[in-house]
Order: structure tokens, then C-alpha cells, then sequence
């Protein structure tokens, strides 16, 4: 049954029911985006399927259900991203699968697929990568299995503020990625120091229902929260498939805090660090550098007045008053050693 070249969109469940010896179904050069479960029902005896040339997008989990004696599948030059191996496993005399000319995306959602098709030697050059961008043009083949990542996913809000109302707080960051992303945490844009006792992280690993991807959460929790601990708080997640971020910007009551820092009595602060946030550090830096000028105009001050009294003083000691009333100066003119006397 050849139906190339017609510009057929779309194929219904059960559109070769009754032709039970059909043997080979060509399909090329038309406009077909997907191939819907059951599309091949009791064809025994079917052992050649080609969809070249069309816009397939999706083919279904049992799109080849009931297809036992089925051994060549051409797929080529379609628009498929992804194909699960379950699609395939029961299709015990496959012996030839075309799937070059498709933009396929190599991450974790097609690594079991093409682990598959290398295995039971399925695969056929050059299929290769178009996606991710650090493995476009490259072969399947030439793609260690473990770089078919997927790239980190933050679950929930990437940025949160977070007010503290108790004495201890817990920040969550929950992450789906393939392969397991590696976890760190940045407090203020610098590593966190994981040195002191009252901060703890958690981490662990859950099942999502009914799906084989696993959520990692990594807890950070501080116990006995002190003013100086706020700040922003960042999970960093990262794996060959890239990176992801969340913050969570921790707000700390002045009064709450100031009460929780004085009865520790300790006079540290958070993360091992003194107790004043750089805020406060600030501050007492301008009052130091404001201090100081004012001492210099201080000083300047007293420098001046000391000169206008020692000017004054001069000027008294060379004016002397007379007895009637007349003024009498004094010169000395040291370049000729001659004393001048004036009256007036």
C-alpha cells in the first residue's frame, strides 16, 4: 500500500483494520505530525513501514502494538525531537530503523532510546544531534551516554523572601535533573561556610508518583537565627546539562533578632562571622571618616587661633605708650646695626 505524495495530515486508530496480509505501507512525502496508538491492528503479517518526509512530531507508546513480524521502520527526515524505547521493545525481528534528518534533541529525555538503539544495533549514521548547542552535528555514537543530559530545573519559585519569626529557619530547594545535579550553597555571592554548628544541609531524594523522574531537595537550616544571618541565600544546582539558581532572600526582624543575639551572649554572628552585618559595618565607616574630619577642622581651627595670638603679642611688645600720651617705636634694622628713635 503506497499513499506518498498526497498530503495526508492526520492517520485515525484502526485505518488499515481488515487488510490482515498487508505487507508493506509507504507513507512518504506527506503531512503527517503524529502516529496515534493502535494505528497497525492485527497486521500480522506487516513488515515494512515508511513515514520519510512528513512532519512527525510524536510517535505513541503502541503506535506498532500487535506488529510482530514487523523489521524495517523509516522515519526519516521528520521533525522528531525524541522516541521512547517502549515504542520498539516488543519488536523482536526489527532489523533496520532510518531516523536520520530529525532535529534531535540529545538530553536525558532521549538517552534510554538511544542507549537502546545502540544495543540492539538499531542505529544507523549519521543521525546526530541538533540540540543541545554544545552537541550539534556530533553522532549518537560519538556521545558518551552520560552527556545526554538534561539541564537542572529549579521546582517552584527561583526567587522567594523569606521573613523569620522563629528561632530557627529551614530554606528548601527542591530539583529535578538528569544526571544528578550537584548541590552547593552561596550566601551574599560567596560560598557558604558550613563550619558552624548551627548550620545544617539536608539532603534528600523522592520518586515522583507514576514517573521515573526523582526530585533531589537540598535543605538548609540554621538554628538559632542571629540579625547578622540575613542576606541572600542561594541553591546552585549544575550538572553537564547546565546550571539552575534559586535565591531565597532572608529578612530578619530588628527586634526579634536583637533580642535572640543578646541572649546567646556569645558576640558572634552568622555563618561564624562577627555579628555586624555589612550594613552596620558601613555605617560605623562613615562615622570614623566623618570623625576624623572633623578633628582636622578642629585642629586647624586652634592652629589659626594660636597664630592671630602669637601675631598680636609681637605687635604689643614692639609698640610702647609714653608718659604724655605719645607713642614711641622701636626699629631695629639689623642689616646696618643702627637703632631709629621716632616721636610723634
Amino acid at each position: 500500500l503506497d499513499m506518498s505524495g498526497n498530503r495526508i495530515r492526520e492517520l485515525h486508530p484502526g485505518t488499515f483494520a481488515g487488510l490482515e496480509k498487508l505487507r508493506n505501507v509507504i507513507i512518504n512525502n506527506n503531512e503527517i505530525e503524529v502516529l496515534p496508538n493502535h494505528l497497525f491492528v492485527n497486521l500480522s503479517y506487516l513488515s515494512r513501514i515508511e513515514f520519510r518526509n512528513n512532519r512527525l512530531r510524536q510517535v505513541q507508546l503502541h503506535v506498532f502494538a500487535g506488529t510482530m513480524a514487523l523489521s524495517a521502520i523509516s522515519l526519516e527526515q521528520n521533525r522528531l525531537s525524541h522516541l521512547h524505547k517502549e515504542t520498539f521493545k516488543d519488536l523482536q525481528k526489527l532489523m533496520h530503523l532510518s531516523l536520520q534528518g530529525n532535529a534531535w534533541n540529545c538530553s536525558c529525555e532521549l538517552q534510554d532510546f538511544r542507549d537502546f538503539a545502540i544495543s540492539k544495533r538499531l542505529y544507523t549514521p549519521p543521525t546526530d544531534c541538533q540540540e543541545p548547542p554544545q552537541l550539534r552535528g556530533k553522532l549518537w555514537s560519538e556521545v558518551p551516554s552520560e552527556n545526554f543530559a538534561c539541564r537542572p530545573r529549579i521546582l517552584g519559585s527561583v526567587r522567594s523572601f523569606i521573613e523569620a519569626n522563629h528561632d530557627n529557619i529551614s530554606l528548601p530547594c527542591r530539583i529535578v535533573g538528569s544526571p544528578r545535579p550537584n548541590v552547593t550553597w552561596v550566601y551574599n555571592k560567596r560560598p557558604l561556610q558550613q563550619y558552624d554548628p548551627r548550620v545544617r544541609v539536608l539532603t534528600s531524594v523522592e520518586q515522583l508518583p507514576e514517573q521515573t523522574t526523582q526530585v533531589l531537595t537540598s535543605e538548609l537550616r540554621i538554628v538559632g537565627l542571629r540579625a547578622s544571618d540575613k542576606g541572600a541565600y542561594t541553591c546552585v544546582a549544575d550538572n553537564r546539562g547546565g546550571r539552575a539558581e534559586a535565591e531565597f532572600q532572608l529578612l530578619v526582624s530588628g527586634d526579634y533578632a536583637g533580642a535572640v543575639s543578646a541572649s546567646d551572649g556569645m558576640g558572634m554572628g552568622a555563618i561564624g562571622a562577627p555579628t555586624l552585618d555589612p550594613q552596620t559595618n558601613m555605617f560605623l565607616i562613615i562615622c570614623l571618616i566623618i570623625t576624623t574630619l572633623l578633628l582636622l577642622v578642629l585642629v586647624a581651627v586652634l592652629t589659626l587661633f594660636w597664630y592671630c595670638r602669637r601675631i598680636k603679642t609681637y605687635q604689643k611688645d614692639t609698640t610702647m605708650m609714653s608718659g604724655d600720651g605719645l607713642i614711641s617705636s622701636k626699629m631695629d634694622k639689623t642689616h646696618n646695626g643702627s637703632m631709629l628713635e621716632g616721636s610723634v
